[in-house]
């Protein structure tokens, strides 16, 4: 009833390998790990067993494989561990127990060093056994992201752009809905989506039907949703598409919403269509198109659109959010709330909570835990 992970995806360095970041975030997440990168990994896992997961190894100090290597922040190794904690795991173990003195891993730290003494995590360690608390299962949320093998294999040997990378464009959702505070399921294509509010499909070639207008809730398709059969053949997307490109770096649209205005990079589709319009491109053509309980984003949805969007769709659809600073995220197990400041500052919260774990100043790289009942904001 687990499922086996190696939290390399908190290592300092080890994500940006596999979702390349910008170079000022790889430096400024160098020591702490990117905000979304663990939890997005953990929300993944959990989804493929009953609601909980195991994390295997997680890094007590600087690894021996990532082309640069850097110690965690002073307060992350306590941090990542309530964080899966908070995400549903059942146990989080460390690698390793003691560094190597032999052999290749000599350089990848442990829980102690070479001579038995204790390594600088240790007191981390120390201070999460003393604060574990009994936490409840995790519930299932009633907003998802899906996640689709198929769609990545897909995209994989057709991306029609350089940079057209299936998984970039789901950590971008990802992250959107992260920054407004809501508890995320990472959902497949054959999951039951019935019971869901909000559902992002980020790009889902191979549609299937979804009805979520019964109960009021939304279905969110990004680019190339519904253009290919289970063949891989030319389908009939929900929408009319006339063409679509993909942007070459230094290439870049506007998408308008409202008085806002955003930068499109990466892909853009020709949409045809006036009714249902919700934001257009520079040229005024329909960027965004809404259809009963379906929206339909004809782009590479830049984050700040998404974040600003979705955080009005919330409202809409009476799901409440918290616009959160850049580094600061939260989640909720059971009826304990977690709060992890990613970032340099500290993060002042009002007085008021049921405290579980800290209080109402979060320090850099710490946490903050509360009972939900008298949550105020």
């Amino acid at each position: 009833s687990y499922v086996d992970f190696a939290s390399w995806d908190s290592y300092p360095l080890g994500f940006t390998e596999l979702m390349p970041l910008a170079e000022p975030d790889k430096v400024r997440y160098a020591r702490c790990g990117h905000p979304d990168a663990a939890a997005f990994h953990h929300d993944l896992y959990r989804s493929m067993g009953p609601g909980r997961f195991w994390v295997m190894e997680q890094q007590p100090g600087p690894v021996n494989w990532a082309p640069w290597n850097p110690s965690p922040a002073p307060g992350m190794v306590r941090l990542w561990t309530w964080e899966a904690r908070a995400h549903g795991a059942d146990a989080v173990c460390y690698f390793r127990w003691r560094q190597a003195a032999n052999a290749q891993e000599q350089m990848h730290a442990g829980l102690n060093r070479t001579d038995d003494t204790p390594d600088a995590a240790w007191p981390e360690i120390e201070e999460v056994g003393q604060e574990l608390t009994v936490l409840s299962d995790t519930k299932r949320s009633i907003v998802a992201l899906l996640f689709d093998y198929e769609t990545a294999w897909m995209l994989d040997i057709q991306p029609q752009g350089a940079d057209f990378r299936y998984l970039d464009l789901v950590f971008e959702s990802y992250q959107a809905l992260r920054r407004l505070g809501l508890n995320v399921d990472v959902v497949s294509s054959t999951t039951d989506l019935g019971g869901y509010r909000l559902v992002l499909a980020p790009c889902w070639p191979v549609l299937r039907p979804v009805d979520l207008g019964r109960a009021g809730g939304t279905l969110v398709l990004g680019p190339r949703s519904g253009s290919r059969t289970k063949t891989f053949g030319t389908a009939t997307p929900p929408v009319d598409v006339l063409r679509v490109e993909s942007l070459r770096p230094g290439l870049e649209e506007r998408l308008l919403w409202g008085e806002r205005s955003y930068p499109v990079q990466r892909w853009r589709e020709w949409l045809s269509g006036e009714a249902g319009v919700e934001a257009k491109f520079g040229d005024g053509r329909p960027a965004v198109i809404r259809h009963g309980a379906t929206v339909y984003i004809g782009c590479w949805p830049p984050l700040d659109f998404l974040v600003d969007w979705l955080e009005v769709e919330c409202q809409r659809l009476r799901i409440a959010t918290w616009r959160l600073p850049a580094d600061v995220r939260v989640r909720q197990r059971g009826d304990v709330s977690f709060m992890f400041n990613f970032g340099t500052e500290v993060v002042h919260l009002s007085d008021g909570y049921q405290w579980v774990l800290g209080g109402p100043e979060v320090a850099p790289c710490g946490l903050s835990a509360w009972r939900t009942k008298t949550v105020k904001k």
